[in-house]
């Protein structure tokens, strides 16, 4: 007589369909054995038939008392066919019961975390890590499920020991390189990769690339991309990140190389017909680049996809198809988080506008000079308004070393909220310049920079002036203007590296906001503090570079110096280009950006009331 035995034996060979066949056959002789419909619920589900899978495990359920086992599978088929919250319900339901190896705490943990239930999922890992401290899954994805709740500080120490526990895992290495990342932490993230202890992996490979890159430690990068290749020369990330980085490094001439090496290795990659466009952009071929553009898959690299599309289409003068594809390329980018982020950071610099008064800025204490290192001069202006073109030729100087917004300020913020700056001591104020200083010094270009002044560029530190002053009022400014409506239109055609403050830039009338803000912010610290300024407008400086670089050397008490204006020789030297900026450092000084907005009168319309004060005051017309 055939049992329940023979088929479980037929399963354990690998035969499920002959072993689903046989359980079936004897539950319609015994239609209620809690076991053979265990078995059949299991069957059903391994040979795709999960809905009467499901529907034999309830019955199962049903059958007898509470079995641990039965529930398990139960609760894994329902999450099997996307039934989330019913698997969810079906591990409550099994609480308290025994659970070998906690493998359905783990699959409800995982679940909460499908679910969004950020803190039971937490709550869930924890206690399975401190069951099983060498699960280097589960703590991997409390790690993840903490930075899902904005816990920073400890996913990082999550994933950190899951790095500990895993060194060959290249999944765990790039969760913590990716949060590390994203919270301003570059070089931690990279650190994190080179721990990657298993067989070359052309993800990690990519993955340290692209942050070395971001460091500006080009030929560093450049060797992580070409081992992501060795790995595997079918990485079509391996190559596109390494044409982007020639583009963005001035060695663009080498995409036609790099393209036909790629060929020949047979890579297929549709993001390649992205660096073709950036070849034939190069090549003054707009047409043909924006007919590569196109002809590159939509869902590949989208946003990078569509700013080319945009930007192309602009400069061919068909600003209705280049404006579609600009609200295309910011919905692509947007999301309620995104948007949360974006009203953070407005709500933070108007909580600076109502706190700058000339009575809070009459109440400090003044400082005294910074002894030894001389302090920064600070290059500010609304993104998009030149401050890209501007720091690349102060970098011609060697007296001078640019650093190219960078996260220099967020240590000392954090340390010196803006409601402790008034009743900051001497102390204190050393105690935080110090906290800068080895900011600038961990992101420093190599080469020395001993008695060199450092030239803190970052545009939006417009509304970050009452830190700045009060760490070194007798700091130099250098502000860059633009017409505001330019400014504007330009951010919302830049596919920025998103943050709370460039989120702003998705939206055109959160954009037209954050300028108001932006500006106003810095115009009342100006006058609280008598800030020393010079203001470069962008016009101007496109139109006599050297004329308007001779008074900002003036301004900063250096002498002039023959060859600072030569913007094209210093962007090829200075290597990997941070800002959004770095295709037009690399090109000849161009007029064609100047009253672009112009052409977008109509779809700017609903902002310029709110620009106009601002266009007034600067000299602008509307």
């Amino acid at each position: 007589m055939t049992s329940l035995a023979e088929a479980v034996a037929l399963f354990r060979r690998g035969d499920a369909k002959a072993a689903r066949k046989l359980g079936e056959r004897l539950l319609k002789a015994a239609p209620r054995d809690r076991r053979l419909l265990e078995f059949v619920g299991v069957m059903r589900c391994q040979t795709g038939d999960g809905a009467r899978g499901i529907a034999a495990l309830r019955a199962a359920a049903k059958a007898g008392p509470a079995d641990p086992g039965v529930l398990h599978n139960l609760a894994q088929a329902l999450a099997d066919l996307g039934r989330v919250e019913e698997a969810a319900a079906v591990c409550a339901e099994a609480a308290g019961l025994p659970d070998p190896a906690d493998r359905r705490a783990r699959l409800h943990a995982w679940l909460l975390q499908a679910l969004g239930r950020w803190s039971e999922a937490v709550s869930a890992y924890e206690k399975i890590v401190s069951r099983t401290p060498a699960d280097a899954q589960a703590w991997n994805n409390l790690g993840n499920a903490r930075r899902s709740m904005g816990d920073v500080a400890g996913a990082a120490a999550a994933l950190a020991e899951a790095a500990r526990l895993r060194p060959d895992s290249a999944d765990i290495l790039l969760n913590l390189a990716s949060l590390l990342t994203a919270a301003g932490d570059e070089e931690g993230a990279r650190a994190a990769l080179d721990l990657y202890r298993g067989a070359p992996d052309a993800r990690i490979e990519v993955e340290r690339a692209n942050l070395l890159a971001g460091l500006t430690r080009l030929d560093e990068a450049e060797r992580a991309f070409r081992a992501a290749i060795a790995a595997d020369p079918a990485a079509g990330a391996a190559w596109f990140g390494l044409g982007l980085m020639l583009e963005h490094s001035g060695r663009g001439t080498e995409l036609p190389a790099l393209l036909r090496e790629a060929a020949a290795v047979g890579v297929a990659d549709p993001s390649l017909r992205l660096l073709e466009a950036y070849r034939l952009r190069r090549e003054g071929k707009l047409d043909e680049a924006l007919a590569a553009a196109e002809a590159a898959p939509a869902e590949v690299e989208p946003t990078r996809r569509l700013q080319l599309m945009a930007e192309l289409n602009d400069r061919l003068g068909r600003a209705g198809p280049a404006w579609q594809a600009v609200e295309a390329m910011n919905a692509a980018a947007a999301d309620e988080t995104v948007r949360a982020g974006a009203a953070h950071y407005r709500a933070e610099v108007e909580r600076t506008i109502a706190t700058v008064t000339p009575q809070w800025a009459a109440s400090w204490s003044r400082p005294a000079s910074p002894p030894g290192r001389p302090a920064p001069i600070f290059l500010v202006g609304f993104p998009r308004s030149g401050t890209t073109l501007l720091d690349t030729m102060l970098m011609g100087d060697d007296r001078l070393f640019v650093l190219e917004e960078r996260p220099l300020w967020e240590a000392v913020i954090a340390a010196a909220p803006l409601d402790r700056l008034a009743a900051l001591d001497m102390g204190e104020i050393e105690r935080l310049r110090v906290l800068y200083f080895s900011a600038v010094d961990r992101h420093a270009p190599t080469g020395g920079t001993s008695g060199r002044i450092p030239v803190d560029k970052m545009p939006l530190n417009l509304a970050r002036a009452p830190w700045l002053h009060r760490l070194f009022p007798d700091a130099r400014f250098i502000l860059s203007l633009r017409h505001p409506a330019d400014a504007v239109l330009s951010c919302l055609f830049t596919n920025f590296r998103l943050n709370y403050a460039m989120a702003n830039f998705l939206d055109l009338g959160d954009a037209a906001r954050t300028y108001d803000l932006a500006m106003t912010a810095w115009e009342k610290s100006r006058a609280a503090f008598g800030l020393a300024v010079h203001e470069v407008r962008y016009e101007a400086l496109i139109a006599d570079p050297e004329g308007r670089l001779r008074e900002a050397f003036a301004f900063l008490h250096l002498g002039w110096r023959n060859g600072a204006a030569d913007h094209r020789e210093t962007a090829r030297a200075r290597g990997y280009v941070a800002s959004a900026s770095y295709a037009q450092v690399t090109e000849p000084i161009y007029r064609h950006a100047e009253g672009r907005w112009t052409r977008y009168r109509d779809r700017l319309e609903p902002v310029l009331p709110g620009l106009a004060p601002w266009a007034e005051r600067y000299g602008y017309a509307l």
